[in-house]
């Protein structure tokens, strides 16, 4: 009777042990997945940006230079 008292003690303070640690273990899991759904959509977003052009750098406008056009001799 007493072997089987300490057993059950024992399996009981082993299922708590495992509860805690399977709680802290979900918690790490549940803060990974936000961090790599936040990274996934900066990516994402970096991609769209990319695509559209967005990360171009424009060249400065040089002054157009007036087209010179000439005059057909007057006869």
């Amino acid at each position: 009777m007493e072997i089987k008292i300490i057993s059950i003690v024992a399996a009981i303070v082993a299922l708590v042990i495992f509860l805690f640690i399977a709680k802290r273990v979900m918690r790490f899991a549940v803060r990974l997945l936000l961090v790599g759904i936040v990274v996934i959509a900066l990516l994402a977003l970096a991609g769209v940006g990319w695509w559209n052009g967005w990360f171009e750098t424009s060249q400065p406008q040089k002054p157009q230079r007036p087209t010179v056009t000439r005059r057909a001799p007057s006869s």
